[in-house]
C-alpha cells in the first residue's frame, strides 16, 4: 500500500475499535448496526487483499488459513440461526443444508468445504429478508460473500508471484472506496443520529481523523472551526491561483495535495458564516497545517 492508503487503513482500524467499544449503543440503532456490520466485513476483505499484496509465501499461506477460518465462522454463525428458521418451517431440506458446525468444514478438503459454503451462501441469499426475526441480516449474508471472495483470491493465486501482488493491489483499490462509502453513511448516522450521546460522538470524530504516515506531500490541510472551536462540516477551501477546492469533513478538516511551492490566496467559506481570505506560503515537500475560525454572519 502507498502512504495515503496506509493512513486510511489505520483510521479504519481505529473506527473498528470504536464500534467494538460502543457496540451496545450501536446495536440499539438498527440502521447503524447494519452499516457497522458491513464496514466490519469489508475490512476483513481488505485485510485479505493487503496480505496478498505484501505477504511472503509463508505469510500468504497463513493468511489463507485465517481467511478460511473467518469464512467458516461467518457461515456457521448464520447457518445455526437459519436452522431454527428451517425447523420452524418444518423444511427438512433446509434443515439438512443449515445443520452445520465448524468442525465439519475443518475435516473437509478445501475445495469441498468451499463448495458447501457456496451452497449455504446461495440458500441464505434466497431467504434474505425472511430471516430478520432470527437476526440474520442482508449484511451478514454479504459478509459471507465477501469472505468467500477473499478466500478464493488467496487460495487460487500462485504464492509470492507478481500476479498475486497485482491482484492484491487491485483488490485494495476496489475495496477502499466501498469502505469509504460505508464511513460516509456512518458519519451521518452516528454524528447526526446519535448526537444525544456527546461522548460517543466526540470519540467517533477523533478516530475518524486520518493519521498521516511517512513523508507528507506538498499541500495544505486546514481545520475550519466555528467560534466555539467546533469543526464546520461542508465548509469550502478554495485556492484561487489553482482554482482547486476541497470540502471539510465531519471534523472540519479539508486538504489539498500536489500543490507547487509558492504564495497562494486561499478563501474559506461556509453557509451562514462570513468568508475569510488568507495568503499562505506552501513549501516544497511540506504540508502546511492551518486552523481557521469562521464567524457567523
Amino acid at each position: 500500500m502507498d502512504l495515503k492508503q496506509t493512513a486510511k487503513n489505520n483510521m479504519y482500524k481505529a473506527v473498528l475499535g470504536f464500534l467494538l467499544n460502543f457496540i451496545t449503543a450501536i446495536n440499539a440503532f438498527k440502521r447503524a448496526a447494519a452499516e457497522a456490520a458491513k464496514f466490519t466485513g469489508l475490512n476483513k476483505t481488505l485485510d485479505g487483499y493487503i496480505a496478498q499484496q505484501q505477504g511472503s509465501t509463508t505469510g500468504n499461506t497463513g493468511q489463507k488459513d485465517t481467511l478460511f477460518k473467518n469464512m467458516v465462522a461467518l457461515t456457521v454463525k448464520a447457518s445455526r440461526k437459519t436452522l431454527v428458521y428451517a425447523i420452524d418451517q418444518e423444511d427438512e431440506n433446509l434443515q439438512a443444508l443449515f445443520n452445520v458446525q465448524e468442525s465439519d468444514f475443518i475435516k473437509m478438503p478445501g475445495q469441498t468445504a468451499l463448495a458447501k459454503i457456496d451452497n449455504i451462501y446461495s440458500g441464505l441469499q434466497k431467504l434474505s429478508g425472511q430471516l430478520d426475526d432470527y437476526r440474520v441480516t442482508a449484511d451478514d449474508i454479504t459478509a459471507i460473500g465477501d469472505g468467500i471472495t477473499a478466500y478464493e483470491a488467496a487460495a487460487g493465486t500462485p504464492q509470492n508471484t507478481k500476479a498475486a501482488i497485482e491482484a492484491g493491489t487491485k483488490g485494495i483499490e476496489a475495496t477502499m472506496p466501498l469502505i469509504d462509502k460505508c464511513l460516509h453513511i456512518l458519519d451521518d448516522l452516528i454524528v447526526h443520529g446519535m448526537d444525544d450521546d456527546a461522548d460517543l460522538v466526540n470519540t467517533y470524530r477523533k478516530v475518524r481523523r486520518i493519521i498521516e504516515t511517512g513523508t507528507r506531500h506538498t499541500g495544505l490541510i486546514a481545520t475550519i472551526n466555528d467560534a466555539a472551536g467546533k469543526g464546520i462540516e461542508g465548509a469550502q477551501m478554495l485556492v484561487q491561483e489553482l482554482n482547486k477546492h476541497a470540502l471539510s469533513d465531519i471534523l472540519g478538516v479539508a486538504d489539498i495535495e500536489s500543490m507547487k511551492p509558492g504564495m497562494y490566496h486561499v478563501i474559506f467559506s461556509a453557509d451562514g458564516y462570513a468568508s475569510q481570505t488568507q495568503i499562505l506560503k506552501i513549501e516544497q515537500g511540506k504540508t502546511l497545517t492551518e486552523v481557521v475560525v469562521l464567524v457567523k454572519e
